[in-house]
């Protein structure tokens, strides 16, 4: 079987956004210096996007872990589009290369 490679990106961009962003946020939840620089390094575009919404200071300040479950949802979708993008790039590069040499 044959996967392709933006959908493969995408996978393994949603994938490293789990082991390394999700897997310091959930356990430790709304506490905790290293959750805070975790979220802020992973997932800064989302973060940025939330701050611009009327609703977004009180819902990340006051919904308790209700945020660090849509952040951890919306995140992972994030970097998985970016994976997607990425692997379209990828891709074209790859043959426009392959096209060159031909």
């Amino acid at each position: 079987m044959r996967v392709s490679l933006p959908i493969l990106f995408a996978l393994v961009f949603g994938g490293l956004h789990v082991v390394f962003a999700l897997g310091e946020l959930v356990p430790n939840g709304t506490s905790g210096e290293s959750a805070a620089l975790g979220f802020l390094i992973y997932d800064y575009p989302l973060h940025w996007l939330v701050n611009h919404f009327a609703w977004g200071g009180p819902f990340r300040f006051d919904s308790g872990r209700h945020y660090v479950w849509f952040f951890s949802v919306a995140g992972t979708l994030m970097h998985g589009v970016i994976g997607f993008c990425f692997g379209i790039l990828v891709r074209s590069l790859l043959r426009r290369l392959e096209f060159r040499w031909r």
